[in-house]
């Protein structure tokens, strides 16, 4: 999700580059989203300060200057393509929108799969935090006997370490359980896609091989680059200014909330350990899943998991659900964060 500050920046440097003080600098602006998932995040320190000052009503993009000087046209998106049973589809509705009653909590709960559950091999564990994530990763990885090899990366320029897609020092052994962080280029049909998950085959010091399904694949080291734009006599000029290559592979036996957001998984165990923290964090786990069967609870979810921002409603006119929401985070321990939102510390967790 955009940060209200960040859509302001853009709105700047575009009037200021193109020489027009015209929203957006007189260019055509669309933009996608859904508010009702997951809220922009903002550290709580210096940042999140500075944030609030600027933007007492919120950091989302309805809250940035630019966006009450354009005349946006706003359509709905209704067709949803990752799910097709209608049942499964109206229950996440409900987890989407504010309108959970017990009833529905019952019925999401009956994927709780008790106390010794063991997640199942290819199945991806979601979980609120970087540390909780770690965790596993770290010790499903020490539990394999097969040998350990580590893969450096490169970085040339300002590319700093929090965004590379894969980590710098890639730690890998045979039978690891990996999500691909790029997509195939170069094939038709694709071969694999962004977050496709796969085992690791073979590993020598200069050659991964991965196995997705049934077929074994020899894996590149791929590029990323950080881009540069300026504009000058009237023509936009694109600069390479820094680049990270390794093999786009990290280990997924779990990964968070938060960088799921877009991912598609046949199946999926979702664990909100402590509790859900932020807007829309429940939905989110639970949508990235293609059916309900493919749903693994680790454990049940409770109403102090359905956190729910009052200022997204309001923004979306959408009034019924803003009192179904009241509802719901009367009953929510933790309905004291959404007042919050976003600007939790928790975030910091997952940033």
């Amino acid at each position: 999700m955009m940060r209200a500050d960040i859509l302001d920046a853009i709105d700047e440097s575009l009037r200021k580059n193109r020489g027009n003080q015209k929203v957006f600098g007189g260019v055509q602006v669309v933009m996608f989203g859904d508010l009702l998932q997951l809220s922009p995040i903002v550290n709580q320190n210096l940042e999140g300060d500075v944030m609030k000052s600027i933007y007492p009503d919120g950091s989302y993009f309805f809250n940035s200057q630019v966006f009450y000087q354009s005349n946006f046209k706003i359509n709905e998106l209704t067709k949803i393509f990752r799910q097709s049973d209608k049942s499964f589809i109206d229950l996440l509705n409900k987890f989407r929108i504010a309108k959970v009653n017990d009833q529905d909590l019952a019925q999401i709960n009956q994927r709780y799969q008790g106390p010794d559950f063991k997640v199942p091999k290819g199945v991806i564990l979601l979980s609120t935090t970087n540390a909780k994530v770690d965790k596993i990763n770290n010790s499903k990885l020490a539990e394999l006997d097969s040998k350990h090899f580590e893969y450096e990366g490169s970085i040339k320029g300002d590319f700093k370490e929090k965004d590379c897609p894969s980590p710098e020092t890639l730690k890998l052994k045979v039978g690891a359980q990996v999500m691909l962080t790029q997509n195939d280029v170069g094939n038709e049909p694709r071969r694999w896609s962004n977050g496709t998950l796969a085992i690791i085959h073979e590993l020598k010091p200069n050659s991964i091989s991965i196995k997705i399904k049934d077929e074994v694949f020899v894996l590149g080291k791929s590029r990323w680059d950080k881009i540069q734009f300026t504009v000058a006599s009237d023509e936009i000029k694109r600069k390479v200014v820094a680049t990270f290559s390794q093999y786009p592979l990290k280990l997924a036996w779990a990964s968070t909330i938060h960088k799921s957001q877009g991912q598609t998984f046949e199946k999926v165990a979702i664990d909100l350990d402590r509790g859900s923290f932020a807007h829309g964090q429940t939905y989110v786990a639970l949508s990235r899943a293609k059916s309900m069967e493919g749903i693994y609870l680790v454990r049940k979810i409770a109403y102090k998991d359905l956190i729910f921002d009052e200022k997204v409603f309001d923004f979306l006119g959408q009034d019924l659900e803003a009192k179904n929401m009241k509802q719901v985070t009367k009953k929510n321990e933790a309905s004291e964060y959404a007042s919050n939102l976003p600007y939790d510390e928790d975030y910091n967790q997952d940033s």
